[in-house]
């Protein structure tokens, strides 16, 4: 697989620019787990090089893995698995090729035969993200990296430990950024940064607010209306 380089901000602009209807809880949620996978990704690509793996998979996947909760709201709040096989159906109907459309039917399946690192590492992001700690998906990730690496899976789990335990320390930070939208569908709202709303730090500008992923389906005179407002912060990019 190998999908464009911008294909993670397209899957997640997708979501938030209205082509398909997504409760604002939900593009928050992917987009901290987009975040959480970028820090993963970097992680295993400069601590073991040896490991074959899609970083642009993996992005791709951790922005699209629940979108099939679109369908199925009901689930962003409570159990359930059916969001997996329709979201994947709903890539598919979007035009997303099979290769990428998946990760939103195996990022809960570990143990299927045709699970690689990419499928193990959105599954992780997914988990990690709010400092839940999965020690079966953990070790089928140390086994691959153990095998490939010449170190023994004690050393491997080590060094992972001690990657998501940093990873962990901010995930109250990413919990507040998801609850402060809400699970109804309602008019989009921009994805700010999760790391000024919970510090509440405003731009010292409206201007700093331009663009990116604070662009929001707006008219100008809305745009700069909500600009000036207090639900305005500077964000950034993941």
């Amino acid at each position: 697989m190998n999908p464009e380089p911008d294909a993670p901000v397209v899957a997640f602009q997708c979501v938030v620019s209205g082509r398909v209807d997504a409760p604002p809880r939900l593009a928050a949620h992917l987009r901290a787990v987009h975040d959480v996978a970028c820090q993963l990704a970097e992680w295993l690509k400069t601590t073991y090089d040896t490991v074959q793996f899609d970083a642009d998979a993996v992005l791709f996947g951790a922005a699209t893995h629940d979108i099939g909760k679109i369908l199925h709201p009901a689930e962003l709040s409570g159990p359930g698995s059916a969001h997996e096989a329709d979201g994947h159906q709903l890539l598919l109907d979007l035009g997303v090729h099979d290769s990428a459309a998946r990760f939103a039917r195996t990022h809960a399946a570990w143990t299927e035969p045709d699970i690689g690192m990419d499928d193990l590492l959105v599954g992780l992001a997914d988990k990690i993200w709010k400092a839940k700690r999965v020690p079966e998906l953990e070790q089928l990730i140390v086994e691959r990296v153990a095998a490939v690496s010449g170190q023994e899976p004690w050393q491997v789990f080590m060094m992972l430990d001690e990657e998501l335990d940093r990873i962990a320390a901010e995930a109250d930070q990413r919990l507040a950024f998801q609850a402060a939208y809400p699970i109804t569908t309602a008019k989009p709202e921009p994805m700010t940064d999760y790391r000024r709303i919970a510090t509440h730090s405003a731009p010292s500008s409206a201007e700093e607010c331009g663009g990116g992923w604070c662009g929001g389906p707006w008219d100008p005179a809305e745009r700069q209306l909500h600009r000036q407002s207090s639900r305005c912060w500077l964000p950034s990019a993941p």
